[in-house]
């Protein structure tokens, strides 16, 4: 029953008016424990803050309002403390206080806008524009309009087919119960007087949770809203009646429906932008069907020994885009046909002909070896959009050591693929980011979305710090640059850093997991941070351990029907909050480390490291696990979700898991049978690729499976 009432209240539906889920209390030692990430909070904005209680208790409601709105206009996108570790930019923050005030303070608040946002929304309505009524959510959540503005946004995300989004934005439009009305300001924002039918409402949440083909929840969900509205009538999905019972013939409807899949919606690292994207093939194992070298880069240092004795770290995850698969490292990208492994196109230079390299054009063209020592594991990842490949390119360092002498320089490029065979369309260096700023160097590959083209930055002087920038797909233009925390560096100044990180994406909003002790989600639209949330962390500052590939992993953060899940590399925990406030839903501390986030298929979370584990993604609760003290049975390189199946690589083998039981279904014997090793693994058109260390290697269709000439 427990398990019951926790769906519910974490899924934000249905039983006790889907009370959002509440922060956990934090003890004594984690209210103190000491934040190491630096954030530019606004003092004086949050002493303002601090004087409208006053005009509330004394039902001022012009003077409290004229406060709020002249924070919101002039500091909006400030940040302001607002429990133990969670930080909320000031317009929210003026929005919670908004949603405490009675009918007549909400009266006053809405006189005063309404004149400046009646004409914007009747035109964003008339012009179906999503991201004018997005605007006007952000400036005025609590408007006249606000909860048309809800309802018309969650509509659009469904006739889109994004569930998810728009769960998120019907959510807002059911108020809270009143205990948490008592707060002020509440911990989360909802719109308190829709004149909306509540069970009309309730009833969309419950069919996005079918229509994500989670039937489990949506049974009991269904079950609650029977108990609370037995005969509320509407229309839902097109369909007028009494909402139980349309609810329940869909749900017999949806049975004999294809299973949805989580299908990967951009071709990138976790084969999807919200990293967590499902495959769907099987997969029989045939032959090598062809392998080539890898050329990573390795730091000019004596420090990263990774684990199984002096051998590289798997760095490469490469892509299939069209029938070829790409990968790089720091200086060249390869295009070569999945089939054959020969080169996907033709280039004019004889010396790379045979090699598949289609970037630099120059051959030779290499970045500058640094003069000090790095530590760090290297990593290289792609991201494919609309026929054009991006990737960051050149060192790896992202945070310099003060006695590197030599300019060390990264850039962001874009590559036409599918109309002009991998001609470079544009490059951004990182000199260019912010000319007479900060040193900015990239991180990672980054995310896309339309015209969109996201990636994180660091800076290393005088303090580390940490950024998100956006660029146009088309031109390579910087739109906005969003500074988001810093810290102090804890690794000795001999030494320069390398690292990878990467953005997530998750309907509208971009999550970044800094490794600086905080996680930051950011709106897409304009880079204004919507929330922080900060850890204690434990820092390594061991240079062997931070060169260990078995110490450390790429790892962002996995988004997932409104909850983001992460396990920084800084930290010991594995962390779930509600991506829309920020909050707290669970965080545990698995037995040895996490290495990589997988993904979720049906509410259970699968992370590996040296082991494989099963959570459920509402509650952290573990259902199941692999594991075994034999180091030869630890994990080794970066699994695949497919198929009901978790791929999961040993170093000589790997594991086929049913992700439901976690039983092991099948052992494929790379070592014995093949004589490869294992790696990192992608699966694709009845192939498994696997990126080891130093080679990439592709096992073909069995021969009895293939179809004859």
């Amino acid at each position: 029953m427990s398990r019951v009432i926790t769906i519910c209240l974490v899924g934000l539906i249905i039983m006790l008016s889907a009370q959002p889920a509440r922060p956990q209390v934090p003890s004594q030692a984690e209210r103190a424990f000491r934040e190491t990430a630096i954030l530019d909070v606004d003092s004086t904005a949050l002493k303002r803050l601090e004087t409208i209680s006053d005009y509330i208790d004394e039902q001022q409601w012009s003077q409290a309002v004229e406060i709020l709105l002249q924070l919101s206009s002039q500091k909006g996108g400030s940040l302001v403390p607002f429990s133990a570790g969670r930080y909320v930019n000031i317009s929210h923050y003026c929005q919670l206080i908004l949603s405490t005030f009675p009918s007549e303070g909400l009266e006053v608040y809405r006189k005063q806008v309404r004149p400046r946002l009646n004409q914007a929304y009747q035109q964003a309505v008339a012009g179906h524009d999503a991201a004018a009524l997005k605007v006007l959510l952000d400036e005025a959540f609590l408007s006249d309009f606000g909860d048309d503005a809800l309802l018309l946004l969650g509509e659009w995300a469904w006739e889109n087919g994004n569930f998810s989004a728009a769960r998120s934005y019907w959510t807002q439009l059911v108020p809270l119960p009143a205990p948490e009305l008592q707060l002020t300001p509440p911990i989360v924002l909802r719109y308190p007087d829709s004149d909306f039918p509540q069970p009309e409402i309730l009833a969309r949440l419950a069919l996005c949770t079918l229509m994500e083909a989670d039937f489990v929840r949506f049974e009991l969900e269904l079950s609650a809203f029977r108990s609370m509205y037995p005969d509320a009538a509407g229309t839902v999905a097109g369909r007028t009646g009494k909402l139980v019972d349309t609810l329940a013939a869909l749900s017999t409807e949806a049975k004999g429906w294809s299973k949805f899949q989580n299908l990967p919606q951009k071709n990138t690292f976790g084969l999807s932008s919200s990293r967590n994207g499902i495959l769907s093939e099987s997969l029989q194992i045939g032959p090598v069907q062809w392998s080539v070298e890898l050329f990573g880069y390795q730091p000019d240092s004596e420090f990263p020994h990774p684990a199984f004795g002096n051998r590289h770290p798997l760095s490469t995850f490469p892509l299939v885009h069209a029938g070829n698969v790409l990968f790089c490292d720091a200086d060249r990208i390869v295009v070569l046909d999945l089939q054959t492994g020969k080169p996907a196109w033709p280039v004019s230079d004889l010396a790379e002909q045979d090699t598949g390299v289609i970037y630099p054009s120059f051959p030779g063209e290499k970045s500058p070896r640094p003069d000090r020592p790095a530590v760090g594991v290297p990593w290289y990842s792609l991201t494919v959009e609309e026929g054009r490949l991006y990737a960051k390119m050149g060192t790896p360092i992202t945070d310099k050591s003060s006695q590197e002498l030599r300019p060390l320089e990264s850039s962001l490029v874009c590559l036409n693929l599918d109309q002009k065979q991998g001609q470079l369309e544009w490059k951004v260096t990182s000199e260019e980011i912010e000319p007479g700023g900060s040193a900015w160097m990239f991180e990672g590959s980054p995310v896309v979305a339309g015209d969109n083209v996201f990636s994180a930055l660091r800076g290393s002087t005088p303090e580390t710090e940490a950024a998100v920038a956006c660029f146009s797909a088309e031109t390579g233009e910087l739109k906005w640059l969003q500074k988001v925390c810093s810290s102090v560096r804890n690794l000795d100044d001999q030494f320069s850093l390398v690292s990878h990180q990467l953005l997530t994406l998750g309907d509208g909003t971009l999550f970044y997991s800094t490794e600086m002790g905080a996680i930051v989600a950011l709106n897409s639209r304009n880079g204004t941070i919507r929330w922080v949330a900060t850890y204690e962390t434990s820092p390594d500052e061991n240079p062997t351990k931070l060169g260990d590939a078995n110490n450390s992993g790429l790892l962002p953060c996995l988004y997932h029907r409104g909850s983001v899940v992460a396990a920084p590399n800084d930290s010991e925990m594995v962390f779930a909050l509600d991506a829309q406030t920020g909050l707290l839903k669970w965080k545990r501390r698995l037995g040895s480390g996490v290495r990589h986030l997988l993904g979720v298929s049906e509410n259970r979370l699968f992370l590996s490291g040296d082991t494989l584990w099963c959570l459920d993604v509402e509650t952290g609760s573990i259902q199941w696990k692999v594991a075994d003290s034999d180091p030869e049975y630890f994990g080794y390189g970066r699994g695949v979700l497919s198929n009901g199946n978790v791929y999961w690589p040993l170093r000589e083998e790997i594991f086929v898991v049913d992700q439901r039981s976690g039983q092991l279904n099948r052992r494929i014997a790379l070592k014995t049978q093949f004589g490869e090793m294992s790696g990192n693994l992608l699966i694709s058109a009845g192939r498994l690729l696997i990126a080891q260390p130093n080679r990439l290697t592709v096992l073909g269709v069995p021969l009895e499976k293939r179809k004859a000439p």
